[in-house]
């Protein structure tokens, strides 16, 4: 599916396509015999639009256009942050925008979910106390770990030369 954002030329690819190296350079040379400044690289879920100028030299500056007109580094996607610092050639395209998001609120609902079980232990273990309950907490100890782990490479050692 091809969009095409007036009065710059830009062509976003909804999927990644075997031949975007190829589309890239097509865009480029299209802003150059266009004469055009710059042209749409893309646009993010927030409506920020990203841009390449392509210089006389033939090198390449990118920049943002935010929907409000302030800059908010906090609200560029890290693929798009990778795109505009040059790290990643070409620009992210919607679908993998979408997972990354779908990515990440997945991780941030785990880690919701530990943090609530970790409180519900934590008021758990206070109530046993305050009813007087002698509550021991278990404690990591490493020299334990340690002797642990010998004691089991020891008898794995053991099996393989029995």
């Amino acid at each position: 599916h091809w969009l095409f954002f007036l009065p710059y030329p830009c062509i976003c690819l909804e999927t990644p396509s075997p031949h975007l190296d190829l589309i890239v350079m097509l865009r480029r040379l299209a802003a150059r015999v266009r004469g055009y400044e710059k042209f749409m690289a893309g646009m993010d879920l927030s409506g920020n639009k990203y841009f390449e100028k392509v210089k006389a030299d033939g090198s390449i500056t990118r920049e943002i256009e935010t929907p409000n007109g302030k800059y908010d580094p906090s609200s560029i996607p890290v693929e798009w942050h990778s795109w505009m610092a040059q790290n990643r050639e070409d620009p992210p395209t919607i679908e993998e925008l979408e997972r990354a998001n779908a990515r990440r609120k997945l991780i941030k609902d785990r880690a919701d979910a530990v943090d609530m079980e970790e409180r519900r232990k934590a008021s758990r273990l206070k109530a046993l106390r305050a009813s007087g309950v002698d509550v021991v907490t278990p404690r990591f100890d490493l020299g334990s770990a340690i002797k642990q782990s010998r004691e089991m490479d020891d008898a794995v050692t053991q099996e393989k030369n029995s």
